[in-house]
């Protein structure tokens, strides 16, 4: 019936209600006719119907006293249909939560229609408690509303709905819902223990019934779930006791029978009682109890021996509980004594099946294959009775020839595997000859993939298109395993383009789907095998670590940053794919972390690697490059013990010529290291013996100079490269060895000698090298060398030209960074400041992540400031201290910084860096200029006492710095000028005294005056204040003290300790005093 039809039916009959009052029989009549369409599930038109009786309204007519049949009991028509009106609201809301679950397309729209059912309902009930004048109809109601927000899983409604029933109702029978579901509420919300006290509160309030037996069940399984097994197993025996299940007779069986085929319950007590009993013997099992639980489990298999359910499920936990135990034997035995004890046909055919697939379970696929067949050949034709049908047999037979197939070809032995493969495309063509068949999709894809793991063209394009297929009929997970297929595919086709592109459609197309770890593992392989790294390694890293892929993502990832000379990040990798490898993971992990942890050289740490490695026993190729590793590592980390252990282990086991013969060089190197000559020697001529001719000593020893080289043994290396300049040999360049070794040694010697104190003659074999090799192999590193030896002689035009000269030649990124850093400290040098104001700019730009990039920030800094450009100079020096804090020119950068705010008029931020300077790098040559400018600052400003506490300091701590012979004459000036500001003090009041004849500023000027006196002392203020200070004596009368001053001046006189104008002053006053006062 049509939404517009409904509304006109409902319509029309309210337009008759609302018309006029219905009589009594016409109320009924309606009352019926709803209930018939309630019956007949037409929920809309009863709701219609109920509204509008319960919505009548009439003066002449008392709805409460007419009453209808609800059931088998009466209640006022209105009551009755306001309830029923909230039943068939709760019908609406089932209908709609099954049409969503049915309808993906309109599902959204069917559970917005279901939660307005769902409030209606709720209304229509609560409404029926509010107004009903019928208790029983209330309690009716009570339950019907918990039991609705049970239905939409809105447990805390439900909680909320049972707690006020128990509170208006007590314990009486009307309350019984509330107890019942208040339990169930808190045990779906995972609160157990509340569950358990509700359920306890039913059972003590209503002995009696089913669900007083359900309530002790769920009291035992919500101890399951607590892992609380005694407390469990207390409770299910209660419930068995009730039941009486010992004395359980053939009628009771036959009658719980009976009661579950007619459809009266679901489930009965005594059922509920065995399964309590079997719930006992898996608790037994989890305490460890395992005969009690066997007991427990072989009691319902005897007492229940009719109920093919019961008897299965205890068959088989008893099974598992063997299982569990580690008994696998025993768990197989006890599936096969259910299959020959059991008289029920169905029973056997679902615990042989069972059998299967538990086999199958412990990947003992052959025993699993044959367990399949009894299957087939003795329960085919009850298999769509028990459940069990015959392609899912096929379909899990055709898994086991998969996964027997997949052992050999994990051995690398795919001829073994072909069979088996070819078996399991039999047994999925089987199922996928029947129409309508559950497993087509799945028995299709497995095919495929069993044809690919075969391989050969026709195979592989029988695969491919089984894959299109998926994808395009059968969509949704198929299309993102079978993408992820065809990516494989297309790798194997070396179509490395495609293969990513099809692992990224998985990841575009699925983006929060599982497994994802296999698309990005297929994209990391194919960008990898098409050498976009960078890409490579992104996608290796998005692999996630619960992933089985994890361990071989971070081998991937960090084998590449290695090749990217990334160490640092490759360590980091490396080390993550460590957690869960396996053993073969494990060594090649291993094996490159040590491999960039010597690239950071790092050795203790490469040592360890390598170490941990050996111990896992690898085969002899891993074997030999981790000795010959370690062994190096060893060396480099002085531990030459170890390293000569293992550079002899492999002399002495190693056939390869090659690795014998490096070996015994670094064993030669490592004795010289430790003055073992004798040993040296005789090793060097057991090496010697074994060349034939002069060219094969050449490259003897062009090798060992080459070790000499590498280990800083520069003497022995000089004397190498001059025995090989001496060897009448063929020397020429070779494929392998694109130089001449004549032409090395000389360039190795020339470079040995700019260092030492001969550095003149290694001038001259540079120069040499350049003439007789000019496109030679190491002409670029000579001309750098000669330009930079030219640079530290001073010779700044002659490096200039030499750079220039050399940044034109074609030379490698570390080279092209050398020269040009060079060129740019030279222009400084020669004051061209906007020239490496340029090129430090420029080398910025092009290498942002260079371990020199404070250098490169420091000159740009220094150029900046001598341009004038102190703002960007400021720039320069604040990146250099915020991304290279302990940079060796860290703390020039910082006092510079500080100048330029001086420029900037910003003196007081500019004395905050001095300060920070002093306080960070107290060592640093410029600690004492900041020191020392603190005082400046301070004398500039007048702050006298100041600048003389910091002039101190830097005497005190910086005694033999330049600028700490400067401060005793400055603390003599401070000292003077400290000394005459009081002074000026004492004659202002002395100048008030005399102008105002106010002896009490004598008085004062006298106390000024001493002070000066007593404090200064030696300073020309204090001998000013000597005479004043008489002169004050004098204004109030204190002759005798007033002589002692100035005999005082006058004893200071004799000592040249006073100029004479003071001694005359101070004289004639004296005799005036004794002539005219004394």
């Amino acid at each position: 019936m049509s939404l517009a039809l409904i509304i006109g039916i409902v319509t029309a009959v309210g337009a008759m209600f609302s018309f006029r009052a219905p009589t009594e029989r016409e109320l009924i009549a309606s009352f019926a006719e709803a209930q018939r369409f309630y019956a007949e599930g037409a929920y809309d038109q009863a709701i219609g119907q109920y509204h509008n009786v319960s919505a009548v309204r009439s003066r002449v007519l008392d709805a409460k006293m007419i009453q209808v049949l609800v059931g088998e009991e009466s209640y006022p028509v209105q009551e009755a249909a306001l309830y029923q009106m909230g039943n068939a609201f709760n019908k609406r809301f089932t209908d709609y939560k099954n049409f969503s679950q049915n309808d993906q397309d309109r599902s959204s729209e069917y559970l917005a229609l279901a939660d307005s059912s769902y409030r209606q309902s709720v209304n229509s009930f609560e409404k029926v408690i509010l107004l009903a004048t019928s208790e029983e109809l209330r309690g009716l109601a009570h339950g019907r509303l918990i039991e609705t927000h049970f239905a939409a899983k809105r447990y805390e409604s439900v909680i909320e709905a049972s707690q006020r029933l128990i509170d208006e109702y007590g314990s009486n029978d009307y309350a019984l819902p509330g107890f019942y579901n208040l339990g169930w509420a808190h045990y779906e919300m995972g609160d157990y223990q509340a569950s358990i006290n509700a359920f306890i509160d039913l059972v003590e309030n209503y002995p009696d019934g089913y669900r007083t037996d359900r309530s002790l069940f769920q009291i035992g399984e919500s101890y399951l779930a607590m892992n609380d097994c005694k407390s469990a197993i207390d409770y299910y025996q209660q419930l068995v006791k009730r039941q009486r299940i010992d004395e359980l007779s053939e009628e009771q069986l036959a009658s719980m029978q009976r009661e579950k085929l007619a459809g009266l319950v679901d489930e009965t007590a005594l059922e509920l009682a065995a399964k309590a009993e079997i719930r006992t013997a898996t608790c037994y099992g989890k305490i460890g109890e395992f005969q009690a639980g066997v007991a427990s489990f072989r009691r319902v298999i005897e007492l229940f021996s009719s109920e093919r359910k019961l008897v299965e499920e205890s068959y088989l936990r008893l099974a598992d509980m063997y299982e569990q135990r580690g008994d696998l034997n025993g768990s197989i035995r006890t599936y096969r004594e259910a299959i020959d004890i059991s008289s029920d046909r169905s029973l056997r055919a679902r615990i042989q099946f069972a059998l299967a697939e538990k086999l199958f379970s412990q990947q003992q696929y052959a025993a699993a294959l044959s367990e399949f067949r009894v299957y087939l050949q003795a329960y085919d034709d009850i298999a769509y009775n028990v459940g069990i049908s015959l392609d899912r047999v096929h379909y899990r037979m055709g898994n086991s020839y998969q996964q027997l197939a997949q052992s050999h070809l994990e051995q690398g032995d795919k001829a073994s595997a072909a069979p088996d493969l070819e078996s399991a495309v039999a047994y999925y063509d089987t199922i996928l000859q029947k129409p309508n068949t559950p497993y087509k999709w799945e028995s299709l894809f497995n095919k495929a993939y069993a044809l690919q793991s075969i391989g050969g063209t026709d195979n592989d394009d029988a695969a491919e298109s089984a894959y299109w297929t998926l994808i395009n009929q059968a969509g949704g997970s198929y299309t993102q395993r079978s993408l992820l297929q065809l990516s494989e595919l297309s790798f194997n086709r070396n179509d490395y383009s495609l293969s990513d592109s099809l692992a990224n459609q998985v990841i575009i197309l699925f983006p929060d789907a599982e497994g994802l770890d296999n698309a990005y593992m297929r994209r990391a392989l194919a960008l990898q095998s098409i050498g976009r790294n960078r890409e490579s390694i992104e996608q290796f890293l998005r692999v996630d670590t619960n992933s089985q892929h994890y361990s071989s993502s971070r081998l991937g990832a960090g084998h590449q940053l290695l090749e990217q000379a990334q160490y640092e990040k490759a360590s980091e990798v490396l080390n993550e794919g460590l957690r869960g490898a396996d053993i073969g993971q494990r060594r090649s992990l291993l094996y490159l972390v040590g491999q960039a942890q010597t690239g950071l050289a790092n050795w203790l740490d490469a040592v360890k690697a390598y170490s941990e490695l050996i111990e896992t026993g690898p085969d002899e190729d891993l074997l030999v490059a981790s000795r010959l590793a370690r062994g190096n590592a060893a060396l480099s980390s002085d531990n030459l013990l170890l390293a000569e252990t293992d550079l002899s282990w492999v002399i002495q086991n190693v056939t390869n010529a090659e690795r014998a013969r490096y070996a015994r060089e670094t064993l030669t190197l490592l004795l010289l290291k430790q003055n073992r000559s004798t040993d040296a020697l005789r090793l060097l001529d057991s090496m010697s013996q074994g060349e034939s001719g002069p060219d094969e000593k050449a490259e003897l020893l062009s090798r060992i100079m080459d070790s000499y080289y590498s280990e800083g043994l520069l003497d022995q290396a000089a004397a190498t490269a001059r025995q090989i300049i001496d060897i009448d040999f063929d020397d020429r360049a070779t494929p392998e060895r694109p130089y001449a070794l004549r032409e090395k040694a000389l360039f190795i010697l020339g470079e040995i000698l700019v260092r030492s104190a001969d550095s003149v003659e290694g001038v001259a074999l540079l120069k040499e090298y350049v003439q007789r090799f000019p496109q030679g192999r190491f002409v670029v590193n000579a001309k750098l060398s000669l330009a930079t030896i030219a640079f530290s002689d001073g010779d700044l035009e002659l490096a200039k030209q030499q750079l220039i000269e050399v940044n034109e030649e074609e030379l490698t990124a570390e080279q092209r960074f050398l020269t040009t850093y060079y060129l740019a400290n030279t222009h400084y040098s020669l004051r061209e400041f906007s020239d490496s104001h340029t090129l430090f700019s420029q080398m910025i730009a092009e290498y942002p992540e260079s371990e020199s990039a404070d250098a490169l920030y420091f000159g740009l800094g220094e150029s900046n400031y001598q341009l004038g450009r102190f703002q960007e100079a400021i720039e320069a020096y604040g990146v250099l201290l915020s991304e290279s804090r302990n940079s060796e020119n860290a703390d020039d950068a910082l006092y510079n910084m500080a100048w330029c705010l001086i420029e900037l008029g910003q003196q007081e931020e500019a004395m905050k860096q001095f300060s920070l300077l002093i306080k960070d790098y107290p060592d640093s040559e410029f600690a004492p200029s900041a020191q020392f400018t603190f005082g400046d600052y301070a004398y500039n400003a007048g702050q006298y006492e100041q600048a003389l506490q910091a002039y101190s300091i830097v005497e005190e701590r910086y005694k033999t710095s330049t600028v700490a012979q400067q401060v005793p004459k400055l603390k003599k000036e401070l000292v003077e000028a400290i000394a005459y500001e009081a002074y000026e003090k004492g004659l202002a009041l002395m100048d008030s005294a005399e102008v105002d004849s106010r002896l009490e500023f004598y008085e004062e000027a006298i106390v000024v005056f001493e002070e000066i006196a007593d404090k200064y002392e030696g300073t020309e203020s204090a001998l000013g204040a000597l005479s004043n200070m008489g002169v004050c004596l004098e204004g109030v009368g204190k002759w005798n003290e007033a002589i002692r001053v100035y005999d005082q001046v006058i004893e200071m006189y004799e000592e040249k300790k006073a100029t004479r104008d003071a001694y005359q002053f101070a004289k004639s006053h004296r005799d005036w005093i004794v002539a005219s006062r004394l």
